[in-house]
């Protein structure tokens, strides 16, 4: 890749450029700019095409609790805080309970609320979310191609890295500690486009397609200021830094950490001049992220031992399980990080670090929840600039016939990956179109919810996926939720769960059944209405989550949790104890026989339209009256 060519935003020195300069940078670089357009666009395609299609039967919604897995379901227990602050609770605190609405304020939920607010101007929270997310994956990829080009110096190399990264991101991110026990299970997928469901991983919102603008721009940025000090460059790097903190933990916690291994670089380096560059574009971003690291302090000490341990955050320790995985990265990228670091003095040092950093964090227990996400959202990312920049270095040192032969495979790889991302993306939404449809029913009462309930409201449903559906589709609160937020003590949850199972009569076999900590089910390919009663059957990993994965620690909470529930059962008024105003009857809530719903909670009906009921919960002494008996 010859290096004679530079964009004019990667000079050392500012100037004015004239408007001519500016239409032929552009038209120098259109078709590149196209792709990085076309890609984003293809990030994205998924959402719109959810938002406007029909289903072939049914009416579409456009979200999905159970049938996409890592766009979909991930979503749906995070754009609830998106639904919360398009109703007009802001700043959003702890979403889906009433009665945990003056709870600790949500760290790392600025995109939540701009695309919330967003929602009043583009037609509601999911257009907007739509609108946003075509935004931020259009700008990753020009800002990917930008970094690109400033590493190789070629329009070929730079827009060939763009559907490589993509599908480098794809391929890594599947690649976990199963891989080597059964590596043709694992490549097989890739060559019959069996995509287990799964979405290219940077179309998942809010990471890491929120995320990724962001951290190209720190990688451009960065090196640049701690090189030449300019201000421009000074302060850019210092806003996208900052903004890493404002979305997403994972990402800034990998950044300080890499920049702590690279100026320890410049250290032995003797690069004093830089170091102190770097150390004070990383005090400004402290500064500006004050009130994010607020929020993420204050949470922090608010979250006791069992919150952590439902999400995922053990004792500090190292988390052997990732070893392997780890190693395979390193391993695969060493020769990268071995010419950086010998051929460029300042950014090969900085790109090392990114690299290396994501593979040290995840192997740390205790630093945050679910410290895989270092690995399987970030590392794919941070290690981009290394390989871009350690396969330019490569490029240099072959000979002139070698290079063209080298840019020309490039090529004809870029072209294959586009092609093949494309074809992936299509099928994986054919795969779950069924995923994002309700009935004519449930649509007609979601509508009705959206329009008689507001944000005070609690519609009660056993059924984890109704009451997610119901948390994002409309203004309600629910009487269950989902154990990964960091708000609800294990008391209350198992409690709320207890309580809503009694009232609506399942059994104890049934109702422990679905709180079994060995059951996690796998991707199999089943009918719709199989696959969510599959969901359904898993309360215990969404309620509990991750403390799923210690059964033994677990399962000596049973016991109790069953006297506790024969208590209820004879309950009067088993509701009470928690804020309700309406209960949901649909087809998931019919997946268990309802043989003795608990006494006392009188209802009365308050919409109907074939498979789907509401009831209003009244006193027993109002007017029509009746006493609930189940669906």
């Amino acid at each position: 890749m010859s290096s004679s060519v530079s964009l004019p935003i990667a000079e050392d020195h500012p100037r004015a450029i004239p408007l001519a300069e500016v239409r032929a940078l552009l038209a120098r670089h259109a078709l590149p700019l196209m792709l990085a357009i076309a890609l984003g666009a293809l990030l994205v395609f998924p959402r719109w095409w959810m938002l406007a299609t029909d289903p072939p039967e049914g009416e579409r919604i456009p979200v999905s609790v159970w049938g996409s897995w890592g766009m979909g379901s991930d979503e749906a227990l995070q754009t609830v805080t998106i639904r919360d602050a398009y109703d007009g609770e802001l700043p959003v605190r702890s979403p889906h309970l009433v009665n945990h609405r003056n709870d600790q304020l949500q760290a790392s939920a600025g995109w939540q609320q701009f695309i919330g607010i967003g929602g009043h101007v583009f037609g509601g929270p999911f257009e907007s979310l739509a609108v946003v997310a075509t935004f931020l994956g259009i700008a990753a990829f020009m800002m990917l191609y930008v970094l690109a080009y400033n590493l190789t110096g070629s329009r070929l190399g730079a827009a060939s890295a763009l559907p490589l990264a993509a599908l480098f991101a794809l391929i890594m991110y599947r690649l976990d500690e199963y891989t080597a026990r059964d590596m043709w299970g694992y490549i097989e997928p890739f060559f019959t486009l069996q995509t287990d469901r799964e979405f290219l991983p940077w179309g998942r919102f809010l990471s890491p397609v929120a995320t990724l603008a962001t951290f190209f721009t720190l990688s451009l940025s960065l090196p640049r200021a701690a090189r030449t000090g300019e201000s421009r460059w000074c302060i850019v790097a210092t806003l996208a830094l900052a903004l890493l903190v404002y979305s997403y933990v994972f990402y800034w916690l990998a950044a300080a950490l890499a920049i702590a291994i690279w100026l320890g670089l410049l250290l032995v380096r003797r690069e004093y001049d830089a170091m102190r560059r770097v150390l004070l574009v990383g005090i400004a971003a402290v500064l500006v992220a004050l009130p994010e690291f607020a929020i993420v302090l204050n949470k922090s000490l608010n979250s006791t031992e069992d919150i952590q341990a439902r999400v995922g955050q053990g004792e500090f320790g190292i988390f052997w399980d990732e070893g392997s995985e780890m190693l395979a990265r390193f391993l695969v990228g060493l020769p990268f990080m071995f010419v950086l670091l010998r051929r460029r003095t300042v950014d090969g040092g900085f790109y090392v670090a990114l690299f290396m950093a994501p593979l040290v964090l995840a192997m740390f227990d205790g630093v945050v929840p679910q410290s895989w996400h270092f690995r399987s959202q970030v590392w794919s990312a941070f290690a981009i600039p290394a390989f871009i920049a350690g396969a330019t270095e490569f490029y240099r040192m072959l000979g002139e016939n070698h290079r063209q032969m080298a840019m020309r495979a490039l090529a004809v790889a870029a072209a294959l990956a586009a092609v093949y991302l494309a074809a992936f993306q299509v099928r994986v939404t054919t795969l779950v179109d069924d995923a994002y449809a309700v009935s004519d029913d449930e649509h007609a009462a979601f509508e009705w919810v959206e329009d008689n309930v507001t944000t005070l409201d609690t519609v009660g449903s056993p059924s984890i996926i109704t009451t997610l559906l119901l948390a994002n589709l409309t203004p309600a609160s629910g009487y269950i939720i989902g154990g990964y937020n960091p708000v609800v003590d294990d008391a209350e949850l198992i409690d709320r769960f207890l309580r809503i199972q009694a009232a609506y009569g399942y059994s104890e076999e049934d109702t422990f059944e679905r709180l079994d900590p060995r059951y996690f089910f796998g991707v199999e390919n089943l009918p719709s209405i199989e696959l969510q009663r599959q969901v359904e059957q898993q309360a215990a990993y969404y309620n509990f989550y991750w403390e799923v994965f210690e059964p033994d620690v677990y399962e000596e909470r049973i016991p109790a949790w069953r006297e506790q529930f024969r208590a209820l059962e004879g309950q009067e008024n088993v509701l009470a104890a928690y804020p309700v105003d309406y209960l949901y009857c649909g087809p998931r809530e019919r997946f268990w026989p309802m043989p003795s719903p608990a006494p006392g909670t009188y209802v009365r009906q308050a919409f109907q339209q074939g498979e789907v009921t509401i009831y209003a919960i009244v006193s027993g002494a109002d007017p029509g009256a009746t006493a609930f008996a189940g669906c």
